[in-house]
């Protein structure tokens, strides 16, 4: 279940989403970022945030995403055995390896890569992933937007990853 924060404060960037089955809290980077969806399962649990629509330089609107997955994990898994088990799953190549340092992200306990994959229709993406593991929860987070529409959309995923606590 999806938990809305509303900070006294008046901006609402700066409301806060407690992902209760994640274990975390993150907040939207600004009002164009709305919740699209969210299942649960056994084993799972997936939120998806959807920006509103960019156009890219061919004309096209672009809807760049953010989705968290969440699952049990087995104790003894760390950081670095659970990115390693999903990424061979996931199909991006890496173009740089991250930390949470170079991410400012407060949440330590997490191994990060940009990347980029080429979608169905032939556009190349540019993307964050974040693994995490939190009280015996895996988390892989998502953050997709075509390469085109990076440089506009990074900055909305800077702040997004620096909010996680």
């Amino acid at each position: 279940m999806l938990l809305l924060l509303v900070s006294a404060l008046p901006d609402y960037a700066k409301a806060q989403v407690l992902l209760e089955q994640a274990g975390i809290t993150v907040s939207l980077p600004n009002k164009s970022w709305k919740l699209h969806e969210e299942k649960e399962s056994a084993n799972s649990y997936v939120c998806i945030f959807k920006r509103a629509a960019l156009k890219d330089t061919a004309g096209n609107d672009v809807i760049p995403n953010i989705a968290v997955i969440s699952e049990p994990v087995d104790a003894s898994i760390d950081v670095v055995s659970y990115s390693i088990r999903l990424r061979n799953k996931t199909g991006f190549k890496v173009t740089h390896s991250l930390t949470s340092s170079d991410l400012k992200c407060p949440y330590k306990n997490l191994i990060a890569y940009q990347g980029t994959y080429t979608d169905r229709k032939g556009l190349q993406h540019t993307i964050y992933v974040i693994y995490m593991i939190k009280n015996n929860v895996g988390i892989q987070i998502i953050l997709d937007t075509t390469t085109d529409l990076f440089p506009i959309c990074d900055k909305e995923f800077k702040k997004f990853m620096k909010s996680i606590t």
